[in-house]
């Protein structure tokens, strides 16, 4: 009992030695940085780190001398140490908020503030003043004048002003007031009329014409339409969407589209598909991280020289969840996950149902603390088809103008007509692409950087060449240009065939 009454004494001593040393580090350390000898400071707070590592106050006095030398990175990991030995520290969260505020990183900066019950909103602007009906527009924003502006309320406004797309560029900023309130304004880029000339257009060097109409008499209602008069793809669609009940948490979306295409999937003739569509979606936005759709669409196909399939009448339903995975605003990471899911009848033979599940994962991230010069992107996507589905509903994977499963080294057309991708019933494909800005101006940005694309479907049409694994790789250069086009110019290699493509889009 006595040797352990003397080894607890020692150690007692050694502690209120080091404490008692740590607490002199802190004021030298103090003394040096208000001189403005900032090296020796940061020395001295070190060493009273090193003796006291669960005193936070050294460590916030680091990050304010490395704040002062403008390394914001090593700030902001140091705040990060001490508040994770006191999450509640007010000087510490206000600090950390405050840098990742001037970083340009909000999402961030509101994560910190909101522990301390800050930003205080004092007001709500719009600049410039938008023709946009004034109660929708509050319920897309969902920020109140006389109260804390909270991480959730900002993301779940941004996801239905991306909705509501009756902004063609948008960002929202806080202003400080001298009294620690904030303004809250959502900044967006009127256009000229000239740029919705030059986005109808945008498609007239593949014969189409893409005019649109956005935020319809300050309703929120847009209008888009697709005319396209190439021989092998003619093409006439239109769609209406807007919010329900002047509230944008609630959308609707109606559709119909004609299409009259020439296929060749590498047999001696062609087959032509001629096909009638329209349908009626409904949307829900109740929070940033989760929103779901359903629908119902009625469709006729009629196939001339195609055996094995038949056309007629159909009807299906469908329904689907997107929902927010992940979102780390410190690390700029963001993974989205997505399920739809499809149950249609044909009319052509009693019972003959098809159903049709898929699902995504989308991850993206932005490495560096304030801009998008780097940008990492990776999506995974699969889905399986049940029962007997029509020709037009099965999966295509390729580079094509009415496709979205993008394998960038696949075309999806041979001489205008289409066919010459992998069509199958169920397919795998996941697309890793990393960019870099080479070029930024105010009226335009130019960015490349390298993808790898890796995909399989069992071949309706039972091509050998496209019964293994697929992969491709290549060169993914876009353009954006002010006012929300962007042109992009891609060069992809099948890496198992040998053949390559040459593809260009201009889109929003």
């Amino acid at each position: 009992m006595d040797a352990v009454g003397r080894a607890a004494t020692a150690l007692l001593i050694l502690a209120t030695g080091c404490a008692a040393s740590a607490a002199d580090d802190l004021q030298r350390g103090t003394e040096l940085a208000q001189s403005g000898r900032w090296a020796e400071a940061r020395a001295a707070f070190l060493e009273g780190a090193r003796l006291a590592p669960r005193d936070r106050r050294l460590l916030v006095e680091l990050a304010g001398v490395e704040y002062r030398q403008k390394n914001l990175a090593a700030a902001k990991r140091y705040l990060r140490r001490a508040l994770a030995l006191d999450p509640a520290d007010r000087y510490a969260c206000d600090f950390l908020a405050t840098i990742y505020y001037l970083e340009g990183n909000l999402e961030a900066a509101l994560q910190y503030w909101n522990r301390i019950g800050k930003p205080e909103i004092a007001d709500v602007q719009v600049a410039p003043k938008p023709k946009l009906d004034a109660v929708l527009l509050d319920s897309a924003l969902a920020i109140t004048p006389g109260s804390v502006l909270t991480l959730d309320e900002l993301r779940t406004a941004e996801a239905r002003l991306d909705a509501l797309d009756a902004f063609p560029s948008y960002r929202l900023d806080l202003a400080a007031h001298a009294d620690e309130r904030f303004d809250a304004t959502l900044h967006w880029l009127q256009l000229p009329a000239w740029t919705g000339v030059a986005s109808a257009l945008r498609g007239v060097a593949y014969q189409t014409l893409l005019p649109e109409l956005r935020d319809i008499g300050g309703t929120g209602v847009n209008w888009d339409a697709l005319l396209r008069w190439d021989a092998q793809k003619r093409r006439i669609g239109t769609s209406l969407a807007g919010p329900l009940l002047h509230n944008a948490k609630w959308r609707y979306r109606w559709y119909a589209d004609a299409r009259s295409e020439t296929w060749n999937a590498g047999g001696p003739e062609d087959f032509r598909m001629q096909r009638l569509a329209s349908g009626l979606e409904f949307q829900a936005i109740p929070s940033w991280r989760l929103a779901w759709q359903t629908g119902v669409e009625v469709s006729s196909r009629h196939f001339a020289n195609l055996p094995g399939f038949g056309g007629g009448a159909a009807i299906k339903y469908s329904s689907g969840l997107t929902y927010e995975l992940l979102r780390v605003p410190e690390r700029r990471i963001r993974i989205v996950s997505a399920v739809n899911g499809d149950v249609g009848r044909m009319f052509a033979a009693p019972g003959v149902l098809f159903a049709q599940a898929r699902a995504s994962l989308d991850a993206r991230w932005l490495p560096q603390a304030r801009g998008d010069d780097y940008e990492v992107y990776a999506r995974a996507q699969a889905g399986t088809t049940q029962g007997h589905a029509p020709f037009d509903e099965l999966f295509m994977l390729g580079v094509e103008r009415d496709n979205d499963l993008s394998l960038r080294g696949h075309a999806g057309t041979i001489a205008g007509k289409k066919g010459s991708a992998p069509i199958g019933r169920n397919y795998f494909l996941a697309n890793w692409d990393f960019h870099k800005q080479l070029y930024r101006r105010e009226l335009f940005t130019v960015a490349a950087g390298p993808f790898v694309d890796t995909g399989r479907t069992g071949d309706v049409f039972s091509r050998s060449r496209f019964q293994p694994w697929l992969v491709d790789s290549g060169l993914d250069t876009s353009v954006r240009v002010a006012g929300g086009l962007r042109v992009n110019v891609i060069y992809g290699r099948d890496l198992r065939g040998g053949s390559h493509v040459i593809y260009a889009t201009v889109g929003r």
